[in-house]
């Protein structure tokens, strides 16, 4: 009798075991997200392109080139102070560079500015 109490007791304290490691090691279902799986995987490919376009590095610039009255023109930091204008008519850059100065081409420092406009002057 006390041989068959013995494995009763064992049995039991395995079964216990079972148990406890069966609610510890279960996955809690209320953590899993209720969308399928190809949604959320959309949703992961588009967060990062959002976080790389607001990380993009701008740096700051003291100058900022534009067009006025066709020809160069240099502005200060915002975009709005006029300094001064240039003799470099806008015909004559070619079409990719009036793109770029109708969007404002910044400059960090009067080197840079002056090395440019030397470059496009006659």
């Amino acid at each position: 009798m006390k041989k068959t109490t013995g494995i009763c007791l064992f049995l039991a304290l395995l079964l216990a075991c079972v148990t406890g490691l069966f609610f510890l090691y279960k996955p809690d279902r209320e953590s899993l997200p209720e969308e399928p799986p190809q949604l959320m995987a959309e949703e992961e490919t588009a967060e990062p392109e959002e976080l790389a376009q607001s990380m993009s590095i701008q740096e700051p610039y003291a100058y900022l080139l534009r067009e006025k009255d066709g020809f160069l023109a240099v502005y200060g930091q915002d975009g709005t102070t006029f300094l001064f204008e240039t003799n470099i008519r806008m015909r004559s850059l070619d079409e990719e560079m009036q793109a770029k100065v109708e969007a404002g081409i910044p400059f960090a420092d009067e080197r840079e500015l002056y090395d440019f406009l030397e470059s496009y002057s006659s």
